[in-house]
């Protein structure tokens, strides 16, 4: 049945140490995929699953929604093959809606936005919002690509045509689990490896640096 009906497959990764049940997934992901059809969960080693759809306009709308969150743990998802070997597939790089705020409207152009994208490893498209376009306090949203093995960027900084150097903030769609003491969100911060940080006592007021 997988070889006949490969093309309405997924693979994915939860990122997570935690053990995972699959009626607890399928029950969530019930809950916020909106299908037509039905999906089946197949469960691999090390939080590895393979998810099947009756449809393939649901596979396609399943991926278009990503990132997705069960139990506030990414769903990283990826093409699936017959004859794939697991252990070679790379999970490090996930897709993800990253709004860009405090932009001055000089900046509110498409070459200037799509510059300000490239500071992630892969930029597919942005979504400006009419209150950003306006120059009111709203966000363009961009649907980029991050490496889940490095930390998460807080923002970048700017020079505009006066010289004057300025700040663009990241904030993170559906960030799910973080540590704010490595910035990775393959794990919380009470399971990072490294040492505490001196002023790790007030890093919740951070938090708002990454995600809505």
């Amino acid at each position: 049945m997988l070889r006949r009906a490969w093309v309405h497959w997924w693979l994915g990764l939860m990122w997570s140490a935690r053990y995972l049940d699959i009626s607890q997934i399928r029950s969530q992901m019930m809950n916020v995929w909106y299908i037509k059809g039905d999906f089946r969960i197949i469960p691999k080693p090390n939080n590895v699953f393979l998810f099947g759809f009756e449809l393939e306009e649901d596979k396609k709308k399943v991926l278009k929604g990503s990132p997705w969150l069960v139990s506030n743990m990414h769903l990283c998802l990826k093409g699936w093959f017959p004859n794939m070997i697991l252990s070679q597939v790379c999970f490090r790089q996930i897709m993800i809606w990253v709004q860009f705020h405090d932009i001055p409207t000089s900046l509110l152009m498409p070459e200037k936005i799509v510059k300000i994208s490239m500071v992630f490893p892969v930029f597919h498209f942005y979504e400006p919002s009419l209150e950003a376009m306006l120059g009111w306090q709203g966000f363009i949203r961009a649907w980029v690509e991050i490496d889940t093995g490095k930390p998460l960027l807080p923002g970048v900084a700017c020079i505009d045509s006066n010289g004057k150097e300025f700040w663009i903030r990241f904030l993170y769609e559906r960030l799910g689990e973080l540590c704010y003491r490595c910035g990775l969100i393959t794990h919380p911060t009470n399971r990072c490896l490294k040492p505490p940080r001196p002023d790790e006592g007030i890093e919740r007021e951070a938090e708002d640096s990454f995600g809505p």
